[in-house]
């Protein structure tokens, strides 16, 4: 399947215009270079825009070292990474700062395997809570 067609199809389905979030910050921006004008706007939808086919998609809630090499190690192409959160929520490595960034290094080799990332995560002002 071509890449823009899953992406405004999933834009579609769970994206309006009026749905931001504000994940993207100073810190985030360490890997600036790798992630999408429009999710430096909005923090939310596509992340990474890696790949011009999506042949297979992965999910998981948090994009964790383990998650991203299990799918490097899969030796795939063509391929997305659907989200939840965009950073790593980790409280066992220091209780006082919870979120962390994707791995720089990691982040390359999705890009030299052609892997996308796409996040969904419903706003805080959404919320039940």
């Amino acid at each position: 399947m071509k890449a823009v067609d899953l992406y405004n199809q999933l834009e579609k389905d769970f994206v309006t215009p009026d749905i931001t979030e504000d994940w993207y910050n100073d810190e985030m921006s360490v890997n600036a270079e790798y992630i999408c004008d429009n999710f430096k706007r909005r923090s939310i939808g596509l992340l990474c825009d890696f790949a011009d086919e999506i042949n297979k998609a992965y999910t998981a809630v948090f994009p964790s070292d383990k998650a991203i090499i299990k799918i490097l190690d899969d030796k795939v192409t063509d391929a997305m990474l659907f989200l939840h959160h965009t950073l790593i929520w980790d409280l066992s490595k220091d209780p006082d700062k919870a979120f962390y960034q994707i791995n720089t290094d990691l982040l390359s080799r999705l890009r030299d395997r052609r892997i996308s990332l796409f996040n969904f995560h419903l706003p805080r002002r959404f919320s039940m809570f």
